[in-house]
């Protein structure tokens, strides 16, 4: 579950992408896809920010670059702010994309401060 989340974030949904980085048959990948995959809370998350992306990249010339070390790739985005990150730049850094929402360290400082 986990390598297959991580591969559908990085491929951006590109199945056959997702099928070669994890070894698994392109029928399989899609069926998960489809039947249990689509209904997890990852997947609201994958979503809002390819569409955060999607927004960013329209309204200017750059590209999404990490937060923390300014270089571009597969990036996680904070649900509270506009911050992204690469797993590993992440604080504490993260080894897979976690469930439902995540917060970067400036979000997370701030609401237990409040």
């Amino acid at each position: 579950k986990d390598r297959f989340r991580a591969a559908v974030f990085e491929k951006h949904e590109n199945m056959n992408d997702v099928s070669n980085m994890i070894g698994k048959p392109l029928s399989q990948c899609i069926t998960y896809y489809l039947s249990k995959f689509k209904r997890t809370k990852s997947y609201k998350s994958l979503k809002k920010s390819m569409r955060r992306k999607a927004n960013a990249s329209e309204g200017s010339a750059g590209t999404l670059v990490c937060s923390g070390c300014g270089k571009g790739g597969m990036l996680i985005a904070c649900d509270t702010c506009e911050a992204h990150y690469h797993l590993a730049c992440a604080s504490p850094p993260l080894e897979s994309i976690p469930d439902g929402t995540w917060n970067c360290v400036n979000c997370k400082r701030e609401t237990r401060s409040k």
